[in-house]
């Protein structure tokens, strides 16, 4: 139960009003005394008592009204301020004058989760670049900015001064309120290399692989294809690299999926004015006309550096008889094949998460967690659009729904995962890049249960010629899908 008492400024009333509740053996849970105002918090207490109890305050000398309210000031204060860190986007955290962590803003709680209480009350431990413990030490009166470092992340962080009073006497200072602002510069004193290859999730054998070729493929001057399934993440890979290569100049980027025959040719013919280096996104798609011009127009400028994105090995695309084997020695000096989504169990949680937290940035939300259940339900998917289909599922989930955890019904799984085959639900391209996928998908199903291409033609009724073909067209081996032992 609360009280509100309004009353004159009179010396002795709040120890009157005191008195009054001993009387009546109350035990006080808290009071705030206001000018002309005066709270209290204690237990209900039962209607006969409150009965008594409201006229004796009411005659004490200065009282002027007694009423009951549903919180005290302070309480009210402490839950407005506890929703809008609970709510807010931003990353906010107060510490104490000696650096002891007092409360924090959800997205910056997110943001800090790799660490524990103790850690977090020593700001060096979190906070690199900054040294906050001698900030304060220093008891300042004006907000500073600094550029720092939080889990191999840069952030501008704004430091204001705590002070219980404007004069700013000694014993007056409290603290410190920061708030973080994600920098899109890298923070100068890391190891730039480390703080790009973090932004990769890569715990599952396949991605560590091409972590450890990416590093060792950045220092060569060799031009570099990047292949993998529709959506595995490509393209960004290739700008991650192009990073790591140190280049001076900015980079080119070119979508070789072009459908304006006309425009394509005029961006190649473009690439020869172009010095620094190129990402071409999904060269697979040319022509062979077009993959003839893209040849010559790299040959006119031999220096820049060259990344390719392809859904197959160009070296099988020129087996196949669909790519030309002089570009194929221009670009496809070094490969990296990038692993589906479904081969990539050991990474998915930390994915989700990294996809999570980009995302409710993105939308300008507090960041939300995932229900055991939900993640469950998210890892047995098959994902056939890969890391883009798993991030467009999850915005959609963040734009239909405004709480803070994302559950089961939060996540719209298309009627596709029920299906024998987890087909790509977005048709991208022609109907004969559409029925490429569907066999694509067809012999991968089928394949661990029927490693024999003698068993598999007989079981699609086709020739034993054809299915070998298509095996060595979509890349079906041994070596790549794994085979079902009866």
């Amino acid at each position: 139960m609360r009280l509100e008492i309004s009353c004159e400024n009179r010396i002795g009333i709040t120890q009157d009003i005191l008195e009054i509740l001993v009387r009546h053996q109350i035990d006080l849970h808290g009071i705030e005394v206001h000018p002309l105002k005066i709270f209290l918090n204690f237990p209900k207490i039962e209607f006969t008592e409150f009965q008594h109890l409201m006229p004796e305050i009411r005659l004490l000398n200065g009282v002027q009204d007694v009423k009951t309210v549903a919180c005290m000031p302070l309480e009210r204060q402490e839950i407005e301020l506890k929703s809008c860190l609970d709510n807010s986007s931003e990353m906010l955290v107060s510490l104490d004058e000696k650096g002891h962590l007092i409360r924090a803003s959800r997205a910056a709680l997110k943001l800090l989760s790799d660490f524990n209480r103790e850690q977090l009350n020593t700001p060096s431990n979190w906070l690199k670049g900054v040294n906050l413990l001698r900030w304060l030490e220093r008891k300042p009166t004006e907000k500073l900015l600094q550029v720092g470092e939080i889990n191999e992340q840069t952030f501008q962080v704004e430091m204001s001064p705590i002070w219980l009073t404007p004069d700013f006497k000694e014993q007056d200072f409290v603290g410190v309120f920061i708030r973080l602002i994600e920098s899109p510069s890298h923070y100068p004193l890391a190891n730039e290399q480390q703080h790009l290859v973090s932004q990769i999730v890569h715990k599952s054998t396949g991605m560590r692989k091409v972590v450890r070729e990416i590093k060792k493929f950045a220092l060569s001057a060799s031009n570099l294809a990047l292949y993998g399934e529709a959506g595995t993440g490509k393209s960004w890979l290739a700008s991650i690299v192009c990073s790591l290569s140190n280049h001076q100049l900015p980079s080119h980027k070119l979508d070789c999926r072009l459908n304006d025959s006309e425009v394509l040719r005029q961006e190649i013919e473009q690439l020869k004015s172009i010095n620094g280096p190129l990402i071409l996104e999904r060269v697979d798609k040319l022509t062979m006309a077009a993959q003839k011009e893209l040849h010559t127009a790299l040959l006119m400028s031999p220096s820049k550096r060259v990344y390719v994105t392809s859904q197959q090995s160009l070296l099988s695309l020129v087996q196949q008889g669909l790519f030309d084997e002089n570009l194929q020695l221009l670009l496809g000096q070094l490969e990296i094949p990038v692993p589906p989504l479904r081969e990539r169990k050991a990474d998915f949680v930390d994915l989700t998460a990294r996809l999570l937290n980009i995302l409710c940035r993105k939308l300008q939300r507090v960041p939300v967690d995932v229900t055991q259940s939900c993640m469950e339900k998210l890892s047995k998917y098959a994902w056939p659009g890969n890391v883009k289909q798993l991030n467009n599922t999850l915005e959609q989930a963040l734009l239909l729904q405004d709480s803070n955890t994302l559950k089961d019904d939060d996540v719209n799984l298309s009627a596709l995962e029920k299906d024998y085959l987890q087909l790509q639900t977005e048709l991208e391209g022609s109907l004969d890049d559409a029925v490429k996928r569907f066999e694509n998908a067809l012999l991968r199903k089928l394949y661990p249960h029927y490693p024999s291409t003698r068993q598999l033609a007989q079981k699609l009724g086709l020739s034993h010629t054809a299915i070998a073909n298509k095996l060595r067209e979509y890349g079906i081996n041994k070596s790549t899908v794994k085979v079902i032992k009866g």
